[in-house]
């Protein structure tokens, strides 16, 4: 989940609580003070395996009962998360996405987490001591149980349907703009920018007997650089009929998304503008990770595939009045 997103979406639930009023959101867990892993961790993975495959956000420092922001305390996010995490049985535990503080509109903050659940179901080490060593926890409306067999199928079932992507060989640009002036009619306006663009080359692991839409229209990219992250772009495909993919069991890109008949290699273009960033700190970076999120029509849990880049040899090229490639990013070998 972006760090924009999750900010908006951690204030809005504030805000509603604030105003006398509970979340509403199945997807949220709202907490006053830092829970205690072992006893939070049933909980927590109640959750989780009921999610299996939406995201799930946790803010602490919110009172939902008394509505009203709570000082969360000086516990480490980075040590918390660990000990939750080391009760998850082989370390499976959801996957965190982001953890920020959040500044709330009409004073304080809260602390926010993000977490994707794709790897549900979750299997807790019994934190009591009590009953079997491991167990399978869901959540159902207020309460925490065991997981019923109906409930695993549930969680596996959406699993089995959400093919693997692995990353091929792609190849991130980094072009620097200068800014342009307008003409005399106020058009071509232009500020100095940098400007990304990549093509994700992968190969998709799709082998269930029926066919898998991956449309292009609920795509999301992201882009971390910098120690910073950035939405990205994804940008409509535009076949010919030279190029078209004529295969009739496999991966086929289309205008509207990927068709999936089988496994195969498919691409997707995806790019960012970034006028805050300068010449000079665009020529630090050394690396850079592009995060892509693709939802499978009818399956909750989409696949999501992230590409490591590391800064590749700067081959020659012809000067440019306005524009210059900075740097050339490419996939490790073996990723």
């Amino acid at each position: 989940m972006h760090r924009n997103i999750l900010e908006a979406r951690v204030i809005s639930a504030v805000m509603r609580v604030l105003d006398g009023n509970r979340t509403e959101d199945d997807f949220i867990e709202v907490k006053s003070v830092w829970p205690e892993p072992k006893k939070y961790i049933r909980q927590f993975a109640g959750a989780a395996n009921r999610a299996a495959g939406s995201d799930i956000v946790l803010i602490v420092g919110l009172d939902e009962t008394r509505h009203r922001l709570t000082p969360a305390g000086d516990e480490d996010p980075e040590s918390w998360w660990s000990q939750l995490q080391s009760g998850f049985d082989g370390g499976a535990a959801p996957d965190l996405v982001n953890n920020l503080t959040v500044e709330i509109p009409s004073g304080g903050s809260v602390v926010a987490f993000a977490f994707q659940t794709d790897g549900a179901p979750y299997v807790i080490k019994n934190p009591e001591g009590k009953g079997p060593d491991l167990e399978v926890p869901i959540r159902k409306a207020t309460k925490t149980e065991w997981a019923r067999r109906s409930d695993l199928i549930r969680m596996l079932a959406r699993r089995v349907h959400t093919p693997n992507a692995v990353p091929l060989d792609s190849q991130l640009q980094v072009i620097w703009h200068d800014a342009q002036q307008s003409n005399l009619q106020g058009i071509g306006a232009q500020v100095e920018h940098i400007r990304m663009t990549v093509q994700l080359n992968m190969f998709i692991e799709h082998l269930a007997p029926e066919y898998a839409m991956l449309p292009h229209y609920s795509m999301r990219a992201e882009l971390e650089v910098g120690g910073e992250r950035y939405s990205m772009t994804v940008d409509e495909y535009r076949p010919s009929d030279k190029i078209r993919s004529l295969s009739p069991h496999g991966v086929e890109v289309r205008s509207d998304g990927l068709l999936l008949t089988g496994p195969g290699k498919a691409f997707v273009w995806c790019r960012c503008t970034l006028t805050r960033v300068s010449r000079e700190k665009a020529l630090e970076w050394q690396s850079a990770t592009v995060r892509l999120t693709m939802p499978v029509t009818g399956n909750d849990a989409p696949v999501r595939i992230a590409f490591p880049f590391e800064r590749s040899e700067l081959l020659p090229e012809r000067p440019h009045n306005h524009y210059e490639t900075l740097a050339v990013f490419r996939l490790p070998r073996g990723a």
